[in-house]
């Protein structure tokens, strides 16, 4: 898959270092709506893969002024919103929350994993901040909980991925923890229980035979 060319900076005609606005003005309608047609990716996408050095007027201007859409999929089924979130950094949390607050954020779209916003926020858990996850959870409403294709939760994601030494914020790994459903905790107990049941015939075979 052909990757897209970082947003263009300094003097360049599409967008500039200071007013890049002004730049994309200059962009027509076909233009900025136009579809890859070998990734599928608009430009949106392409913006929300650099994230970390896009000014949020980009976004606003993108979004508001020339209409386009954040639920777009590309070949991928990956909508703009998964490229920010699992290329962001930390740097620039005003974008993230303006991109994740639209009321036109469709949270049941997933990609060709079944992997929701959710699972790509944690996957990309050293670098989230704990406020991005309680806009998904407790605002947008995702579950902890959910599957994607390969039947791994956005916890299974955060678990795989935390690393303290690469930014992980052990408070973020806690609050997803809490926010499992109580059939969830049930089941983490009947696996417990499960394997302690083996376990404690074979502690009470050996304490018989010990006697012999």
């Amino acid at each position: 898959m052909n990757l897209p060319s970082p947003p263009p900076q300094d003097d360049d005609p599409i967008i500039t270092q200071f007013k890049p606005v002004q730049g994309l003005r200059r962009l027509n309608d076909h233009n900025i709506k136009h579809i890859d047609r070998d990734t599928g990716q608009t430009i949106l996408h392409n913006y929300c893969r650099y994230i970390n050095s896009t000014p949020l007027e980009v976004y606003q201007y993108l979004i508001e002024t020339k209409g386009c859409d954040v639920n777009v999929q590309d070949k991928n089924q990956s909508t703009s919103l998964i490229y920010a979130l699992r290329y962001f950094k930390g740097d620039n949390i005003p974008v993230l929350t303006y991109l994740l607050s639209r009321k036109d954020v469709n949270v049941n779209i997933k990609n060709y994993n079944g992997d929701t916003l959710l699972h790509a926020a944690s996957f990309n858990i050293n670098s989230i901040p704990l406020e991005i996850f309680q806009l998904l959870i407790e605002t947008l409403g995702f579950d902890v909980d959910a599957q994607n294709n390969l039947k791994m939760t956005s916890l299974h994601h955060a678990i795989n991925s935390f690393n303290p030494n690469d930014g992980g914020d052990i408070n973020t790994l806690k609050y997803l923890l809490t926010q499992r459903n109580i059939m969830s905790i049930l089941r983490v107990i009947m696996v417990i229980l499960s394997f302690m049941v083996p376990v404690k015939r074979l502690i009470n075979c050996h304490l018989i035979y010990s006697k012999y």
